[in-house]
C-alpha cells in the first residue's frame, strides 16, 4: 500500500511525473499535439522564409519585409517543441 501512495505522491494533479526541478516530461497526449504542431510550424517557416523577399498573401497581405513574419510563428511553433521532447526523452532514460 505504501508503495501506491508513493507512486501517487510522485504525480501532479494532472497525472505527470513530478521530478526534484519541477521538470515535468511530456504526455503521450503532448507527444500527439506536437507531431501536429510541429509540421504546421515547419510550413509557416518556408512560407515565412519566402514571404521575406515575395511579400505574404492569405486571408492578409504582407509587403517583401513583414512577410517574413510567419517564419517567427513557424519558429515558435516548432522549436520549443522538438527541444522540449529532446529533454524530455533524455530525462526519461536517466
Amino acid at each position: 500500500m505504501d508503495e501506491f501512495q508513493n507512486n501517487v505522491a510522485d504525480m501532479d494533479s494532472s497525472g505527470r511525473e513530478q521530478h526534484p526541478d519541477g521538470f515535468k516530461p511530456m504526455t503521450t497526449f503532448d507527444k500527439a499535439c506536437a507531431v501536429l504542431a510541429i509540421p504546421i510550424g515547419v510550413i509557416f517557416m518556408v512560407l515565412g522564409a519566402i514571404g521575406l523577399f515575395t511579400g505574404a498573401k492569405a486571408h492578409f497581405a504582407l509587403p517583401p519585409i513583414l512577410g517574413g513574419l510567419p517564419f517567427f510563428l513557424g519558429w515558435a511553433m516548432s522549436i520549443p517543441l522538438i527541444r522540449y521532447w529532446r529533454i524530455s526523452n533524455k530525462r526519461r532514460m536517466s
